[in-house]
């Protein structure tokens, strides 16, 4: 089953064309991933996904569940689950960007989403970082999560992803799939 379908979507921004009649879907329960140059329209493809930007037309249909309320045993076992201690007493601000990242996981993850949107996810990750990356969202895949991931690297993309999509110049073509 389809979870996320972007029909024919459209984004200009003043005069610029950003995204060009998109047509893609994502399966429930694989990792999809996204790769392209800067500028290329993956993560404006991305937010319109979210919902934080309104296409200038087209339809994007996201299969959504009711968010719940979380208390502090759900943030804490988040922030185990990416390799963070919950009980540092450290402020964000003197996080590495490494740390940070593992942050921003650990609060996409802590209400247990059924799709997992992540853009250069392993940005500022060590190598032992990249690797319990990718083992843990394998985890969250073989769970039946749907991970949808933008990426510059395409050594990750391969590793991790059923399908691949390239975007470029605004115009998004199936690479793997």
């Amino acid at each position: 089953m389809d979870i996320i379908n972007v029909n024919d979507v459209c984004l200009t921004l003043g005069k610029t064309e950003i995204l060009k009649h998109i047509n893609v879907s994502f399966e429930e329960g694989k990792i999809h991933g996204l790769i392209g140059r800067n500028g290329s329209g993956k993560t404006m493809l991305m937010k319109c996904i979210c919902g934080f930007i309104k296409p200038t037309s087209g339809e994007i249909t996201v299969v959504v569940q009711p968010r719940k309320k979380i208390g502090k045993d759900e943030i804490k076992s988040s922030m185990k689950q990416v390799g963070l201690d919950p009980d540092l007493k450290r402020h964000v601000r003197k996080y590495s960007l490494g740390m940070r990242q593992r942050l921003g996981l650990a609060q996409a993850i802590m209400e247990n989403p059924k799709i997992l949107i992540l853009d250069e996810p392993f940005n500022g990750l060590d190598k032992d970082g990249v690797k319990e990356m990718r083992e843990y969202l394998l985890s969250y895949k073989e769970q039946g999560k749907t991970i949808l991931i933008c990426s510059h690297s395409a050594e990750d993309i391969s590793v991790l992803c059923d399908t691949v999509h390239e975007m470029d110049k605004g115009v998004i073509s199936e690479i793997k799939g």
